[in-house]
């Protein structure tokens, strides 16, 4: 499941790189824009929705021009982000990904006015030369992925009826975990009560500079020990962990070894 879900990102991301090198290399008019932003949403089926979003507004567009496409109930959609009330150069997506001056993940959010879900973004800037030679920004390429979509990756794991996988960014937001109730919450707060939160800490820093550590602990919906396991995810750099119960998981192994011995007293 974990390397399933490395390649579902690695494709969203080099998919989003390689529609900005294109705007990076050649002019295309605003209808151009649309259509190959509209043929790259419909064939990469990883993408749950895209925009091109120029930086700049002209006399024919002062609202600036950014299309997005995005899936809808198995449809392609598509909605105007340059629409005043929402603002698109004001949205973390756009303006992260300018003081970054370089691709990333944007922070999980509500796409209200866009996708109109809960997702989280790559974002690339589209930099080029103006005729003095200085690098301005052209545009910021983006490609949503839905966090539904991300837990669906996780609930693949099997981990007896206890445990499951979990999923934060790396700001410590909740991506997708057990509890649905904590999704877009700091894992602080969704873990009030629960755990060490120094443990946690430690944990989570340890991830984010791609370190693997592990923690026991009560379990929270079952008896006897738990065991957390916490790493991180080569493609984001989010950390990405498992909790699970250690009877649920050696059960099949204790079970194992009574039919042995059985076999061994009627043998």
């Amino acid at each position: 499941a974990m390397i399933d879900m490395e390649s579902w990102l690695h494709g969203v991301e080099s998919s989003t790189l390689l529609l900005a090198r294109v705007l990076q290399q050649r002019d295309y008019s605003h209808a151009g824009l649309k259509q190959m932003l509209r043929d790259v949403v419909e064939v990469n089926g990883d993408i749950f929705g895209a925009t091109i979003a120029l930086a700049t507004a002209t006399q024919e567009q002062p609202r600036g021009f950014a299309p997005y496409y995005f899936r809808q109930d198995g449809k392609l959609e598509y909605a105007d982000l340059a629409d005043p009330q929402y603002n698109y150069r004001h949205q973390a997506w756009f303006t992260d990904t300018l003081a970054a001056g370089k691709p990333l993940w944007v922070e999980p959010y509500f796409d209200a006015g866009g996708g109109e879900t809960l997702m989280t973004t790559f974002a690339v800037p589209v930099f080029r030369e103006d005729a003095a030679g200085r690098r301005v920004l052209y545009a910021v390429v983006t490609a949503d992925v839905s966090l539904a979509e991300l837990h669906t990756y996780l609930q693949r794991l099997r981990l007896g009826n206890s445990g499951f996988g979990f999923l934060l960014s790396r700001e410590g937001i909740v991506l997708s975990g057990g509890n649905p109730a904590n999704v877009t919450r700091h894992y602080t707060e969704a873990l009030a009560g629960r755990m060490n939160l120094a443990d946690w800490e430690q944990m989570f820093e340890a991830a984010l500079q791609g370190q693997v550590s592990s923690r026991q602990l009560d379990c929270p919906d079952a008896p006897g020990r738990c065991v957390m396991r916490l790493g991180s995810l080569a493609a984001t750099g989010w950390p990405v962990g498992v909790l699970y119960s250690e009877d649920e998981m050696t059960a099949p192994l204790r079970k194992h070894k009574a039919r042995i011995a059985l076999a061994g007293l009627f043998t």
